[in-house]
């Protein structure tokens, strides 16, 4: 199940209207949860939340739903950044056969456990001129946020046009 949610920018004096900064202008914030090209919930929000407001409350009715058709459906919530969030990754542990896959953005810390990987791809990508990828796996607890630390994947790619590291969180199951 994919969660997102976009900006989707007013023209006129829409009540609720808020302005977001990252999209530069007024707008809403709905929450979508599709998998594949099949919506399971649409959410009007007002931009003046984060990405992950009430995703919690979302996931409890969803899931609940899911699991009066399908009892033993393996549920992976996947998404960005703005929903790897301490209630969400605890809540999807809490629940049986519900994890979650979720974008971290970079910090020094993580840039720094994926060095080793970055210097193997930045090798292979001298001596080869192609795209290379190498992939690390570590623990990982922010310092404030997270009650416990958590399973991160690294990837260290390295294109023509430079460095692009990712960082995902996984359950650890």
């Amino acid at each position: 199940m994919d969660l997102d949610a976009m900006g989707h920018r007013l023209h006129g004096l829409q009540e609720g209207r808020h302005f977001n900064a990252y999209y530069d202008d007024y707008c809403y914030l709905p929450l979508y949860a599709l998998v594949g090209d099949f919506p399971l919930w649409a959410q009007l929000r007002t931009a003046d939340h984060e990405a992950a407001y009430g995703v919690v409350a979302a996931l409890e009715k969803i899931v609940a739903a899911i699991r009066k058709r399908c009892r033993k459906a393996r549920i992976i919530v996947r998404g960005d950044s703005g929903f790897c969030r301490e209630e969400i990754m605890a809540w999807c542990e809490r629940q049986r056969e519900v994890y979650y896959c979720l974008g971290l953005a970079q910090n020094a810390v993580l840039l720094e456990h994926l060095r080793p990987a970055l210097i193997k791809a930045r090798t292979r990508h001298c001596l080869s001129g192609a795209t290379v990828r190498e992939f690390s796996e570590f623990e990982y607890q922010t310092q404030k946020t997270w009650s416990r630390a958590r399973r991160v994947i690294g990837k260290a790619e390295i294109m023509a046009g430079g460095e692009n590291p990712r960082f995902v969180a996984l359950a650890a199951r």
